[in-house]
């Protein structure tokens, strides 16, 4: 039996029972006697019932459909697979993340963003003089820079008995501990199920509504680790103005209810690249997106994905209860958090270790750490010794597989330093260093099929420092919606049109060398 299953029970019965059945469970009789005390004492333990899942999450059938809120043109790039296809023009659906079906907050979400798209639609009132004077809760917590908008803001608030938020707070990482002790929460996760979590950055307002993004892992059942899973939670508590929206394809998306564990009722709704769970509470809304096309398995059956995204509801905690925030003090609070961060960071800094050798560097930074690297995109499987510079000094090359190498390294005044890191990068002919960069499926990888950018440089000293930097003088860039090219001019940043043949063409101009990368492991120590 759930919840829904009590409401019909009590919705089944009449008024004058239930009160009667309440009269009984607080002690008394009830005055009349058309019911047997038998089926009284029944209707009272289900109210009783009743009022132990008050609290709860609400459970009840939700859908993104009965989130949406209006429609939108929109462009599909990416089929359900996570693949590149032509842009198809769509129909994607507003939908309310901040309020749902039926509440004050979603048809206060739906009227101010009716208002949003037909006010000032090329923004031209959006002048330093026209916010002279606006508060800072209207500017910063709805956006407005009109008193018009001020007033619809209050027109909207008015009409749907709900209150105005209080300018934000915006925290850093290191002041993430502040927010969850004012909001009077440990954290939005249960780490128990989390193999392991990254704190992030938040916004918070003193009436209790935050987002939180931050990175979390999980233990999947084949005994991996997962990639990072980009996390963004909404909480939205119910009495409150906070309108929030999101163009979605919803018809791109997998969709189901399912009950943690700990009995909240959540929607998943899942496409190739993660989704969002939908939960509410007896005060508040949580709306969470989760990035997982890294943790995705694209070949397999959708089962192996489902499972995942089940996994990773379990690790959200959807029962959040917050205490009235506490503001006294909170600019202090902030401020001694960066205090200590910043002597943090001096600290590990006077500790850093300094390499002579890449040898040393190698052996300490990437072997000695690799069981912490493994499941991010900062592993180095591979490595390289070659002079690019052309200053008779090998370069220290490593990359995540033989194909390119991602960082280089060179020994300066004694010590290994970084010239470049992070990167798909190629060594062309005459010493030019080709950068690749590749439209993104997700925050920790791309579409490697696709490249989105090119860059070619080189190596080049700065001569006030003797330090070594890769300075472009060619870049060449991809529009994602439309798949044309451009070619920018790095000294003027003016931007000319070129065809797939001229790129074709350039690439032809800069061969790639073929460099041997060998296994970081057999590093010669």
């Amino acid at each position: 039996m759930n919840s829904n299953d009590l409401l019909d029970i009590i919705g089944d019965a009449r008024d004058s029972h239930v009160l009667d059945a309440v009269k009984t469970r607080n002690g008394a009789h009830p005055e009349k006697k058309q019911l047997s005390i038998k089926r009284v004492v029944l209707i009272a333990a289900v109210v009783a019932l009743a009022l132990l899942l008050v609290g709860c999450t609400v459970a009840y059938v939700l859908s993104m459909q009965k989130l949406k809120i209006a429609e939108e043109p929109g462009v599909r790039n990416f089929n359900v697979e996570g693949t590149w296809v032509s842009p198809t023009e769509v129909t994607q659906d507003i939908i309310s993340i901040r309020g749902y079906p039926g509440s004050s907050n979603q048809l206060a979400t739906q009227e101010w963003y009716e208002f949003e798209k037909t006010y000032d639609p090329g923004h031209e009132l959006m002048a330093d003089e026209n916010v002279n004077g606006i508060p800072d809760n209207y500017y910063f917590a709805y956006n407005c820079y009109t008193w018009e908008m001020v007033d619809k803001v209050n027109e909207i608030a008015d009409k749907y008995n709900l209150k105005l938020l209080s300018p934000e707070t915006v925290v850093q990482r290191w002041q993430i501990d502040v927010m969850f002790d004012v909001l009077g929460i440990d954290g939005v996760c249960h780490e128990e199920k989390t193999a392991k979590i990254n704190e992030g950055t938040g916004i918070f307002y003193p009436e209790g509504n935050f987002k939180y993004e931050f990175d979390f892992y999980l233990p999947l059942e084949n005994g991996e680790l997962s990639p990072p899973i980009p996390t963004t939670v909404f909480y939205t508590k119910k009495d409150y103005f906070d309108p929030d929206y999101q163009s979605i394809d919803t018809e791109s998306y997998e969709q189901w209810n399912y009950t943690t564990s700990d009995g909240n009722g959540v929607l998943i709704a899942m496409s190739s690249q993660g989704g969002y769970f939908f939960a509410e509470n007896e005060d508040a809304f949580m709306t969470v997106s989760v990035q997982m096309a890294a943790t995705f398995k694209a070949n397999e059956a959708g089962d192996w994905n489902r499972q995942c995204m089940e996994q990773a509801a379990e690790a959200i905690d959807f029962s959040l209860k917050l205490q009235t925030p506490d503001m006294t003090g909170i600019d202090e609070r902030l401020a001694q958090a960066d205090a200590e961060y910043e002597e943090t960071k001096t600290s590990a800094s006077n500790a850093r270790r300094e390499y002579a050798t890449y040898a040393a560097y190698i052996a300490e930074q990437h072997i000695g750490k690799r069981e912490n690297l493994i499941g991010t995109p900062y592993i180095r499987n591979y490595y390289a010794l070659l002079d690019v510079t052309g200053d008779g000094q090998e370069e220290l090359l490593l990359g995540q597989d033989n194909s390119c190498f991602n960082d280089i390294f060179t020994i300066r005044d004694g010590k290994v330093v970084a010239i470049e890191w992070g990167c798909y990068l190629n060594l062309c002919e005459d010493g030019v260093i080709r950068r690749t960069s590749y439209f993104p499926l997700d925050a920790v990888s791309d579409d490697l099929d696709n490249p989105r950018y090119y860059g070619f440089g080189r190596i080049e000293k700065i001569a006030q420092t003797g330090k070594e930097r890769r300075v472009t003088f060619l870049g060449l860039n991809c529009n994602m919606t439309t798949r044309e090219w451009t070619m920018t001019n790095e000294e003027t940043g003016e931007e000319t049109p070129v065809s797939q043949e001229e790129i074709d063409e350039i690439l032809s101009k800069y061969p790639l060398v073929d460099i041997e990368m060998k296994s970081i492991f057999d590093f010669p120590s």
